[in-house]
């Protein structure tokens, strides 16, 4: 939720925005009252729509309120205030300056912290956890970036109780690794690698699940290593189970026996055999308070010692954990009981988004081994590029020369991406570097001996190397087929793909091949599944935004079980695929779809002031007004259905009504002239007309193939130009006469995209941005062709539009600046002016049209994006498998 400068909530007066928080955006803001500045938290929707979950989390935040503890950072109020989209709720806290604990070890590097600011901080931490125990209060999820070190060297536990709001599952997304149902059996909510063992088994937790996170905190802050990390999240939580972390003293010589006694206390597996309480743990460290070298305390060590690999890895046989990739499996163990699946939520890092939705569905890969993830996204502007995380320990860095990378595929052994950006199939080293160039834009899947496939969603799969030259058919398109991305088998030889022919559906797929070139075997009858994957014995896809896998042999293609539901909430764009990847060990990620993603349609007017908001806030797209400004075509995603539908909005009331009720995706819309009717894409390919006065059924303007959005109508009402793909050429421009027989043709289409195209008042012009630059830029070009095109922005810009008095061409520029370039002369004799920016707004992202302008030019129509609900974080499954046994 974005607050100007100003804004009163209660008393308090925002001063400027912090960022984004755990539980919603955070605030700077000033206490008139008492003179001092305080931190605003307001709270998502999923807060304050819930009536039990907003009673929890106000008994929890006066509780913490009456503490007031040193150690504790302060809840000073609780405050009510209206937006546009109603009551919400804002939690007022202490203001702090410093730094986390996590980015203080960072800058302490591997080594540790000194033993004195350790054992200081460490008895801060113990006594804030005692002071909040003593209450009742169990944080659930301690770790070094839930404790703040100020700059005098006070120790703050931050969102302590908040985030969990009284219960045993997550209502704030600012836990780094918790999820799911709380039907599913097995689910760990927690951190991995703080989690007490009692946690990963997914039991009932107490006081004491906070004292083996606070022993895994002081034993980082000791060695600068963590105490179970190891390479997968699946051995990181059979460690915690099964193992004991090296002693603290063999990582420093400095280290007495006394601390590591303390660290090996906190870090027993049974908590019955821990401290029992933080006040011991307290109490113990203040005897080592200005020494390393106290005497001994009397702490009592385990009666058993489970150091033995041996017993560690009978044990982990035993409780059914999964011996992961590395470790010599026999054939025998498959029989033994299954793993236990855990849901985990991984949080990306701070700020980070997509500012392109077009291709959601396309924009991650897990590594073969389970062990790292790369994801498109960006922190900052609205350059997207590749990042790399690791699974274990959630840390991701951004990889350079990948920007506008998209479908990142991993070679077999983990060490290279294959990713499409900048109109080019390219490479890279997994560690970072130079990308090279395989051959023209595609996504591709990964086989032996660095053979990749390629896929050019719409025309047809092709073999290529990944050291480059030249692109092989090995499934030609001969009519209205489509082919989706293929997927390599363990083999890397055979693979499957997804497969639809509109001309023959009966035809329709997931089939198998083989680069032998045997003939391609229907393995699974479905219909346009752009992505789909085959692993640990069974077939993944996506119904819907439902993650379905279905036990099935695929050498006789016979399914074996029946299909069970992996997840319900992932990011499905249809023709664009859908955001899951899977390991080859057990592991599976994928993106859920984004329920919080709302924005404000906001009048401003050419200096940027805004003016008025419309409606209600929702996930808006594609703004287009009518000519005479009363109305708006808007495209509006459905939360429940996750579907974008077409609205018309009478602007003077504010009140939307639906136009479309197709069951897949309408994203973008245009007005006819005259105002009596609009133009909108459906059913995955076509264009269609309706009344805008919402009487009579729909009826086709365009239907070829290829995907499609309609941009804009000349003034005359004689021709339509779209946008359209599926030709293996990127997004081209095409125009349609809607007087005549409506045969299409192609206005302008290179290897490049040509995007978002705007009529000229007297319709013998467009302007259009193409990225043939290597960016994205916005040239005019004459219907006749005459004069050739003509460069109009400077610096990158898309979505222009023609101002109908014909002297200004507007469009959106670097760091979303609303662009003036004005015009002098008509026909071939135009020329542009210098481009000079009007304003900067944060514009909602998404693949068509953020805002308008009135006829006069003097008001636009903007739509503002809002702070997400939730931070952008992945879910990843591990031992997923276990799902389809415990379904039978």
């Amino acid at each position: 939720m974005s607050l100007p400068s100003g804004t009163r909530i209660g008393h308090y007066v925002i001063v400027a925005p912090l960022g984004a928080g755990g539980m919603g955006e955070v605030f700077r803001a000033s206490d008139p009252r008492l003179g001092r500045e305080v931190a605003i938290k307001v709270l998502p929707a999923s807060f304050a729509n819930d009536p039990d979950r907003l009673a929890r989390f106000e008994r929890e935040a006066r509780a913490l309120a009456a503490l007031n503890h040193p150690n504790i950072a302060q809840v000073y109020g609780f405050e009510e205030f209206s937006t546009n989209g109603g009551a919400t709720r804002a939690l007022v806290m202490e203001l702090l300056e410093g730094e986390s604990l996590r980015d203080r070890l960072v800058s302490t590097g591997p080594t540790g912290m000194p033993v004195r600011k350790v054992v200081d901080a460490a008895g801060q931490i113990a006594r804030g956890l005692s002071a909040a125990h003593e209450r009742g209060i169990i944080h659930r999820d301690l770790k070094p970036e839930n404790v703040f070190v100020l700059r005098d060297g006070q120790v703050k536990i931050l969102d302590f109780g908040l985030a969990r709001a009284g219960d045993t599952t997550s209502a704030a997304a600012d836990a780094a690794t918790r999820y799911s149902p709380a039907t599913d059996p097995g689910t760990v909510m927690g951190t991995v690698g703080y989690m007490a063992p009692e946690q990963v088994r997914g039991a009932d937790v107490d006081a004491r699940a906070d004292l083996f996170a606070f022993g895994c905190v002081l034993y980082e802050m000791l060695t600068g290593q963590r105490a179970f990390r190891r390479e997968t999240p699946a051995e990181t939580m059979t460690a915690i189970l099964h193992d004991d972390p090296a002693d603290v003293t063999a990582a420093r010589a400095d280290l007495t026996p006394s601390l590591d006694r303390i660290v090996r206390h906190c870090l027993e597996k049974n908590p019955h055999e821990r401290f029992q309480t933080a006040r011991d743990v307290a109490f113990a460290l203040s005897a080592l308070s200005g020494s390393a070298s106290a005497p001994a305390l009397a702490i009592p060590t385990r009666r058993a010692s489970r150091a033995s690999l041996a017993w560690a890895a009978l044990s982990a046989v035993l409780a059914g954990i999964v011996l992961w990739q590395g470790v010599a499996v026999r054939r025998e163990t498959l029989a033994a009981p299954a793993a236990v699946p855990y849901r985990v939520t991984v949080p990306l890092p701070d700020g980070f988004h997509d500012s392109d939705s077009t291709f959601s569905g396309l924009k991650l890969g897990v590594s073969p081994d389970g062990r790292r993830v790369v994801v498109r996204g960006t922190t900052s502007g609205n350059r997207n590029q590749l990042w790399v995380g690791s699974l274990v320990d959630g840390t991701f860095r951004a990889i350079a020369d990948t920007e506008t990378g998209v479908g990142p595929s991993w070679s077999p052994d983990g060490t290279r991406i294959a990713f499409s950006g900048r109109q080019q199939l390219r490479v890279i080293s997994a560690e970072g570097g130079s990308s090279t160039v395989v051959g023209d834009r595609g996504y591709a899947a990964w086989g032996a001996d660095d053979v990749l496939l390629v896929a050019r969603l719409g025309t047809s799969l092709f073999r290529a190397s990944a050291s480059g030259g030249a692109y092989r058919a090995v499934h030609e398109r001969k009519g209205r087929e489509f082919f989706g991305i293929p997927w390599f088998l363990d083999d890397g030889r055979r693979y499957i793909y997804g497969f639809s022919d509109r001309e023959h559906p009966d035809t329709d797929g997931i089939y198998r091949a083989s680069l032998d070139g045997a003939p391609p075997v229907r393995i699974f009858k479905s219909t346009n599944d752009v992505n789909v994957a085959y692993a640990n014995g069974a077939l993944l896809y996506v119904r819907g935004a439902a993650l379905m896998a279905q036990p099935l042999d695929i050498d006789t293609g016979q399914t074996t079980g029946a299909a069970v539901t992996i997840a319900e909430d992932v990011d499905a764009a249809g023709p664009r695929g859908a955001a899951f990847s899977v390991s080859r060990t057990g592991t599976l990620v994928y993106l859920p779809f984004a329920t919080g993603t709302l924005s404000r349609l906001t009048w401003m007017d050419r200096r940027g002031e805004r003016l008025s908001t419309v409606a209600d806030d929702a996930d808006y797209n594609s703004l287009q007004l009518s000519r005479d400004g009363r109305r708006l075509a808007v495209s509006v995603t459905d939360p429940s259905a996750r579907t974008r539908d077409i609205y018309i909005v009478d602007l003077a009331r504010g009140v939307r009504q639906r136009l479309t009720f197709d069951a897949s995706d309408e994203r973008s819309a245009v007005w006819s002239p005259d105002g009596r009717s609009v133009v909108y894409n459906s059913k995955g390919l076509d264009l269609y007309a309706r009344s805008s006065d919402f009487t009579g059924d729909e009826s086709a303007v365009s239907g070829d193939g290829g995907s499609k959005d309609p941009i804009d109508i000349s003034s005359d009402g004689r021709f339509l130009v779209y946008r359209r793909s599926g030709d293996g050429t990127g997004n081209d421009i095409w125009i349609v006469a809607l007087d005549k027989d409506r045969t299409p043709r192609l206005l302008a289409g290179t290897p490049f995209d040509e995007n978002y195209a705007s009529f000229s008042p007297d319709g013998k012009a467009i302007v259009y941005a193409s990225d043939e630059s290597g960016e994205s830029e916005v040239y005019v070009m004459r219907l006749d062709g005459a004069g050739g095109k003509m460069l109009v922005s400077n610096g990158g810009g898309s979505f222009p539009r023609w101002q109908r008095d014909g002297q200004e061409i507007l469009y959106l520029g670097p760091d979303n600046a609303i662009m003036s370039v004005p015009l002098t002369g008509d026909g071939v004799a135009m020329q542009p002016g210098p481009p000079r920016a009007l304003f900067h707004v944060a514009l909602q992202p998404g693949p068509s049209w953020p805002f308008d302008v009135t006829a006069d030019g003097e008001r636009f129509l903007v739509n503002v994006a809002l702070p997400s609900q939730t931070p952008m974080a992945l879910r990843m499954i591990v031992n997923w498998p276990a799902l389809l046994r415990t379904a039978k």
